[in-house]
């Protein structure tokens, strides 16, 4: 059996997930992951083609496999299948699970898959927005033990996400962070008790919007290569009770207005907003650090977080214990690209005054 889970929703596809494993390996001993490109085809198809134990399903979860690339002569995206894998997705063993999660997948790279296997089932689980996302929200506050009404939570989203919650951004689009939102209605309906009512008193009193956070905090110590401010500051953000996966999210949602600033210097606010869908607030509150930050350091420090987060879900890294030799990391790495930058710079101004 193949099953394609597809769209920007991490937080219901990892869910969705957790629901296949309970369902076809409860006690975890027949399940394989991978994740591309550190992992090869063929060792997901040696995994594929391994029976389970005592005659069990094989389970076995992809992130990333199909490859969409762009054709010259048209412009259009196809997606194109190595002969190793379409040759597998026509011969799967009938003893094993395939699940493919495709966070990119279009309507293209389906027809691909599908085409290759003609029985593969294809789920789509798009980010929810507008009226759609207020419905969420209440539904998942029961979930919690809490009620919330709809004005309410509209007030909730507009702090969190007020440039992305109604619809997507144009340009570059980054949906609702589910996971905060659904670590903030956590925390809310802890808040709520006894009555079990977020109120928009509660909203006001302990949501910080992301317009006026304070926890940038923590990523402005990074940026700056301050390693002992840095884990000052996650010292803080952990006593105040906040997940260690939420301030990794957070993390990334900081540094990617950096690497948007340092691409554009000197560019107005407002263009960078249009082009990127990051909210103005959001740019505006990272300019002061993003102006002596080197470029490739940025860079390089989202996509390990990137990278990072997506081991955290894969189960291949264990973020409570690790947390804080990763924000030593950071600022380490940070420290190291903006002195090189500052002495290339001294260097370039001594030559200049010379001459």
């Amino acid at each position: 059996m193949l099953i394609v889970l597809g769209g920007d929703n991490r937080l219901a596809i990892d869910e969705r997930v957790r629901e296949l494993r309970v369902q076809y390996d409860p006690n975890g001993f027949a399940t394989s992951m991978f994740s591309m490109p550190d992992s090869s085809i063929e060792a997901v198809r040696g995994a594929c083609l391994s029976p389970g134990f005592f005659g069990s399903t094989r389970l076995v979860i992809v992130y990333d496999l199909v490859v969409s690339t762009t054709s010259q002569r048209s412009g259009r995206q196809a997606a194109t299948l190595p002969p190793a894998l379409a040759e597998l997705l026509r011969d799967l063993p009938e003893s094993t699970v395939l699940v493919l999660v495709e966070r990119a997948l279009d309507q293209t790279s389906a027809s691909t898959i599908q085409r290759a296997a003609p029985t593969a089932i294809v789920e789509r689980y798009p980010t929810p927005r507008g009226a759609e996302l207020v419905e969420w929200t209440v539904r998942r506050a029961r979930t919690h033990g809490a009620s919330i009404e709809r004005e309410v939570a509209i007030r909730l989203l507009e702090a969190l996400f007020p440039a992305t919650w109604q619809r997507p951004a144009r340009g570059e689009d980054l949906p609702p962070d589910l996971y905060r939102l659904d670590q903030e209605l956590a925390k809310l309906a802890v808040a709520a008790q006894p009555e079990s009512t977020i109120t928009a008193a509660l909203v006001a009193d302990l949501v910080v919007s992301e317009e006026a956070g304070d926890d940038w905090a923590l990523a402005d110590a990074l940026a700056k290569g301050d390693a002992e401010a840095a884990i000052r500051e996650l010292e803080r953000a952990l006593a105040r009770g906040a997940q260690p996966e939420v301030v990794l999210g957070q993390l990334v949602s900081h540094y990617e207005p950096y690497v948007a600033l340092v691409s554009a210097p000197g560019d107005p606010i407002e263009p960078i907003a249009e082009k990127t869908g990051l909210s103005e607030g959001r740019l505006r509150r990272g300019q002061r650090a993003a102006s002596g930050l080197d470029r490739a350091a940025v860079a390089e420090a989202l996509g390990w977080l990137r990278r990072l987060d997506a081991a955290v879900k894969l189960g291949q890294a264990e973020l409570t214990d690790s947390l804080p030799a990763v924000v030593q990391r950071l600022a380490q790495l940070s420290a190291t690209r903006n002195s090189a930058t500052s002495s290339s710079r001294r260097a370039s101004k001594s030559n200049l005054n010379r001459s």
